[in-house]
């Protein structure tokens, strides 16, 4: 953010804050509130998107998968007989199975990844739906399934549109550069992007 603001010889405050997005009940009390004009590093999900505008994709999505523990007898994906985790907090989530025709018997909503690959790990669940980052030592069991419309973008008020086009043509201008191809060269073994 701060790089695209330099970009277009803006002055931006940056801030880090858990008041962007609220899984439960589907809204950003920081964009609401006009505390913040944009909130970063947020996929371009159908739930956000009913509520929020995005500019300035720079990442593809991040792949999600069907995981079940590593030596478990489970070797396919049994919607109507498994129960299957996923984290609150994450937009891999219940709504997304549904879209994608895949009503589970149980969806165990667990509060964080940790909880959720534990719950993986001691059989309280079947199966669990984890981005491919999360999932090293769990066994694949089905091809990629999309839950977003976009990668990491930044999420704005729909009010804002206009307003912001600085912005985005600040962050596809550094999409292309040396510069953010070394930064995200630096962030996969971190993030997985």
């Amino acid at each position: 953010m701060e790089k695209a603001c330099r970009m277009a010889r803006k002055t931006c405050i940056t801030v880090t804050s858990n008041a962007c997005w609220n899984n439960e009940d589907q809204s950003s009390l920081g964009l609401n509130s006009r505390w913040y004009d944009v909130c970063g590093n947020y996929d371009t999900t159908f739930d956000r998107r009913r509520s929020y505008a995005f500019i300035g994709a720079y990442a593809q999505e991040p792949a999600a998968f069907i995981y079940a523990k590593t030596g478990s007898s489970i070797n396919s994906v049994s919607p109507a007989t498994q129960t299957i985790g996923v984290d609150v907090t994450f937009w891999i989530n219940g709504e997304c199975l549904k879209r994608h025709n895949m009503d589970f018997n149980g969806v165990i909503i667990k509060d964080t990844m940790v909880d959720l690959k534990s719950a993986l790990d001691s059989g309280v669940i079947d199966v669990a739906f984890l981005p491919e980052s999360e999932a090293a030592g769990y066994k694949k069991l089905r091809s990629v399934i999309s839950c977003a419309l976009t990668g990491p973008a930044f999420m704005i008020r729909k009010d804002m549109v206009n307003e912001m086009q600085w912005f985005d043509k600040a962050v596809k201008r550094l999409i292309r550069t040396r510069d953010f191809k070394r930064m995200c060269h630096d962030a996969e073994p971190k993030y997985g992007m």
